[in-house]
């Protein structure tokens, strides 16, 4: 990456410097003085035109050019008054624009209508990895991209692309956002606002965190906080939009789970012990599971997968046997061997049926049947065993 900046403040300045204050001196010091000798000159001529038998006429002078030099002295004060003035002012205008663009925690850059930088602050420069050489105005956009291509700062396509993109925002000639995401995993919300010459002036916004936070918020919504496994939330929204008529030709079943005396081991263990062992559960009832298939806790010691477009009924009872196979295998949670076993339902869409709640329900009938037959074991859901 590109060296810091130095300590010196960064100047990105709209307003063009002043003419140094020592030159206006100068210039207006010689006009007064020009002015003096002018009036020294001018009005004792004039007056001895008319007078030419009166010798005075130096005396008339001489009064002239002082009048004339202390006049010329007073609005050369008063006008580098005015000037000095007038440059503490626009000093302080370009330091208040500096000081103000420079604390602004986005990245803000201005392009002429030929692509080249007219100012930047330090923020964008730092966000990109650039120095101040990199930087000066009047950079062609094209270098700017290039140097962040050297440094890494760039999206995964290339410059060429990149160039290409930023022009097509160009032309749209409106404002618009639009989120990148760098090759280092930053994502940066870019911000866009033309301008009448064909130029723009953009905010660069490092949203990295902001999009973390936002994805574990959601990941906190849609998983099981012990487990990790998706919760009943992520499961039935799952299982809704496969049930939803344009997915309805895929083939379905609904495992619903339930871990044998996971109670007793809870009770007698304490409930540390009872959580290690439904995380234990999980990560094995996950391992059973094809990627494109969903496995989720519901709730206590009730898990539930969604088998998707498999042969059935054979799919599902080859997974519910090797379900019971695995989980009956003994665990060691906290220095104690744990066994346990599990009772699996299955309903099957289209077959049972085609509604969420209701496949949920039939799943539970044909898990409370399973749980009858002796535990250990599955059972696949028939409108008899309902009416049982």
């Amino acid at each position: 990456m590109a060296a810091p900046f130095e300590a010196a403040p960064f100047e990105a300045r709209l307003i063009p410097a002043s003419i140094p204050p020592t030159a206006l001196h100068r210039v207006v010091g010689i006009g007064c003085t020009l002015l003096a000798l002018g009036l020294a000159g001018v009005v004792p001529a004039v007056y001895a035109a008319h007078r030419p038998a009166l010798a005075s006429w130096l005396i008339v002078a001489a009064i002239c050019a002082a009048l004339g030099m202390a006049a010329c002295l007073m609005l050369r004060r008063y006008t580098l008054k005015l000037v000095d003035a007038a440059s503490r002012m626009q000093s302080d205008e370009s330091l208040r624009f500096d000081t103000a663009i420079n604390n602004m925690s986005q990245g803000l850059c201005f392009f002429d209508g030929q692509q080249r930088l007219i100012v930047c602050n330090r923020r964008y420069a730092e966000m990109y990895g650039l120095t101040q050489d990199h930087v000066r105005p009047g950079t062609p956009l094209r270098d700017i991209v290039d140097q962040r291509y050297k440094v890494g700062s760039c999206p995964a396509i290339t410059a060429a692309q990149y160039l290409l993109w930023r022009a097509s925002v160009a032309v749209l000639n409106q404002p618009s956002e639009s989120v990148t995401e760098l090759q280092d995993g930053r994502i940066f919300c870019i911000r866009h606002q033309p301008m009448p010459d064909g130029g723009w002036v953009a905010t660069h916004e490092d949203i990295t965190q902001q999009r973390r936070t936002q994805a574990q918020i959601e990941h906190m919504a849609r998983s099981d906080s012990l487990t990790e496994l998706p919760n009943r939330a992520h499961f039935m929204e799952r299982l809704r939009e496969l049930l939803q008529p344009e997915a309805r030709g895929t083939s379905l079943a609904l495992l619903f789970i339930d871990l044998d005396h996971f109670k007793a081991v809870n009770d007698s263990l304490g409930h540390p012990v009872g959580d290690g062992l439904l995380q234990a559960a999980s990560r094995r009832l996950a391992a059973c599971v094809r990627q494109g298939d969903l496995a989720a806790r519901l709730g206590g010691d009730e898990f539930a997968i969604l088998q998707v477009g498999a042969s059935q009924p054979a799919a599902a009872a080859a997974l519910a046997e090797r379900l019971v196979r695995e989980i009956a295998a003994p665990f060691d949670i906290a220095g104690h061997r744990v066994s346990v076993g599990v009772s699996v339902g299955i309903a099957l869409a289209p077959g049972d049926s085609t509604e969420a709640i209701e496949l949920l329900q039939q799943a539970d009938v044909a898990l409370y049947k399973s749980k009858a037959a002796g535990r250990g074991g599955h059972q696949f859901y028939r409108v008899e065993a309902a009416v049982e």
